[in-house]
């Protein structure tokens, strides 16, 4: 009988510290990066031009806020923007394109909707756009 109280006793605590181990692990937390939630494949939709168009999102590697829009306006080139928490800001006057002048900014409404609204200088007119992202 003592025999079995001394197997029972260890079998007792690894059995114990078996269960400690089996807990279940807490969620992931949200990315700390914001950018991350703009980054990805978005269908583009202009409302004053009627056009639709692809667009891809990546995180810029020389800074900890701004992202890269490839294609932006259907321009077939690259924007610039800063992400701070769910907005979206185009770098103030940048050139892209023909020569097209920017800005404007946008909001993340969802996890798959950018709303923008933003203007463009062609060298001619100035061009008042809103328009909307669609995750793809």
């Amino acid at each position: 009988m003592r025999t079995r109280a001394y197997l029972l006793f260890p079998a007792l605590v690894l059995f114990t510290a078996l269960l400690a181990g089996c807990t279940t692990d807490e969620p992931s937390p949200s990315p700390t990066d914001p950018r991350t939630s703009f980054t990805g494949t978005w269908l583009a939709n202009e409302q004053e031009y009627k056009y639709t168009f692809e667009v891809t999102i990546d995180l810029d590697a020389s800074s900890s806020t701004a992202v890269l829009i490839h294609n932006f306006a259907n321009s077939g080139t690259t924007a610039k923007a800063d992400v701070s928490g769910t907005n979206i800001t185009l770098v103030p006057d940048q050139i892209i394109g023909d020569g097209w002048t920017l800005n404007g900014s946008g909001a993340l409404t969802s996890s798959t909707r950018i709303n923008w609204t933003y203007s463009f200088l062609d060298g001619a007119t100035l061009h008042q756009v809103t328009g909307t992202y669609t995750r793809q």
